[in-house]
């Protein structure tokens, strides 16, 4: 808890430095590549995100960041993602960018605005020291 309090405290000061905050977030028509730290941040900035881990099952059910749900196949993501609106904040990672670039594509083809894939994947996300629930999860 209390390093997700200090990563909220220097990503606050970080983005008022670089003047990030606004009043109404902004929203890209692009996908965003964020690496971890930046991920983490915005993530938890961002209003009710929903957090979409493309990995295979099995390694989901191995480890995967807190809150993520898995969504290995296009079936499962649009599954998740139909009753949003187009600007709801989406973050999508998996190993290396690649499965996650695709669901960013995939999504944004379907009307999807505020999409953020994790720079480096998971891989990038465990070497910056950031948080994993490694607990086994059955599917």
């Amino acid at each position: 808890m209390k390093q997700k309090q200090r990563y909220c405290r220097l990503a606050f000061r970080w983005l008022l430095v670089l003047g990030l905050i606004s009043a109404r977030p902004a929203v890209s028509q692009e996908v965003r590549m964020l690496e971890a730290d930046s991920f983490y941040i915005s993530m938890h900035l961002a209003i009710e995100p929903l957090l979409v881990d493309v990995r295979l099952a099995r390694d989901y059910r191995k480890e995967r960041i807190p809150d993520a749900v898995s969504a290995p196949r296009s079936q499962e993501l649009f599954r998740l993602t139909d009753s949003l609106d187009a600007e709801h904040p989406i973050y999508l990672y998996c190993d290396d960018e690649s499965r996650s670039g695709q669901a960013a594509e995939m999504l944004l083809e379907k009307g999807f605005s505020n999409l953020i894939v994790l720079k480096n994947g998971f891989l990038g996300w465990k070497l910056t020291g950031l948080p994993v629930d490694d607990s086994r999860k059955r599917r």
